[in-house]
């Protein structure tokens, strides 16, 4: 039986762990983008870059799930937060083509590079980079529209607003990576107890491993991929 099958006879209580929705400076981002503040929105790019020896310097990179293909390490599955991400502030793409691939010196059987070229039915389009070799570590997200641009820096946890006839504002937050996690916890607790609001479903996972799949085809295929096809 299917997983949301079971849950809805049971009544079971679903919330999946895609856990930057909780965090505060991306609420804050998508609180903004969906004011309209930069008109039509033509291009967005999502970004994590780090290297796989920095994660868990307590032990070899090697040993760490991350560096194995069969136990569902590598960039494309562990960081699909980004893809979680984009799905979040625009919705479901049309098409993308995707490459998946594995091409530093990292000791892994994984993937260590991904890019994605997604397109949206509106012309919006967006571009995705993971990898596991970057130094120093970027996690951002850039959107770009017809009266300017918004972009969130992950670290130090800065928004800033760049709109034409503005000056350029910049919001700082003072919250620590575990906030989200405590939000997403709070928030499964209070499921437990009655409440509704679900702020990652599992449709939104099934949504995610769409587009993985999607991306995976369209690197082994070389070509385009219609999400309808998947």
């Amino acid at each position: 039986m299917r997983l949301s099958e079971a849950a809805s006879l049971r009544h079971v209580p679903l919330l999946i762990g895609y856990t930057y929705r909780w965090w505060p400076p991306l609420l804050h981002f998508r609180k903004r983008l969906a004011a309209n503040i930069l008109g039509q929105v033509r291009h967005a790019r999502l970004v994590m870059s780090a290297h796989l020896a920095d994660w868990h310097p307590w032990e070899r990179y090697q040993d760490f799930f991350m560096a194995s293909r069969e136990l569902g390490g590598g960039a494309l599955l562990d960081e699909s937060h980004f893809i979680d991400l984009m799905l979040w502030l625009f919705g479901a793409p049309e098409s993308l083509v995707g490459n998946v691939e594995h091409i530093s010196s990292l000791e892994i059987t994984s993937d260590d590079n991904v890019d994605v070229f997604v397109r949206y039915r509106d012309g919006l389009r967006v571009t995705i980079h993971l990898d596991l070799f970057g130094r120093p570590h970027r996690r951002s997200i850039t959107v770009v529209g017809e009266r300017g641009s918004l972009e969130c820096l992950f670290d130090p946890n800065i928004v800033v607003e760049s709109v034409t006839g503005r000056e350029p504002e910049t919001t700082k937050f003072d919250c620590e990576r575990n906030d989200m996690f405590l939000a997403e916890t709070k928030e499964f607790l209070t499921l437990l107890t009655g409440g509704e609001s679900v702020t990652c479903s599992l449709d939104d996972g099934i949504a995610v491993l769409r587009n993985v799949e999607a991306i995976r085809r369209s690197s082994e295929e070389q070509r385009m991929i219609g999400l309808s096809e998947i």
